[in-house]
């Protein structure tokens, strides 16, 4: 939840975009105001690096919102050290 918090408490954020592959982290997410982007399997594996992940996410977004914008803010679920 933190990240999201973050981003809903940060005036600059428009829109929150959601990669995953798990139901339950896409309920919440939605429930918090996330739109989705649904991670393929070979995505989120062990293997699968966190690079082609946000690749896909990226590109998926800018197919979903036709933005040709350059940049993104990317926070990870797993930002332990996150402060909003």
């Amino acid at each position: 939840h933190y990240p999201i918090l973050a981003a809903l408490n940060y005036k600059e954020v428009k829109n929150i975009y959601l990669s995953t592959d798990d139901k339950e982290i896409a309920a919440e997410g939605q429930k918090m105001g996330c739109k989705l982007i649904i991670r393929p399997s070979e995505l989120a594996t062990k293997e699968a690096l966190a690079e082609h992940a946000f690749n896909h996410a990226f590109l998926d977004f800018k197919k979903i919102t036709n933005d040709e914008r350059e940049a993104i803010v990317l926070l990870f679920c797993i930002g332990a050290t996150l402060l909003s």
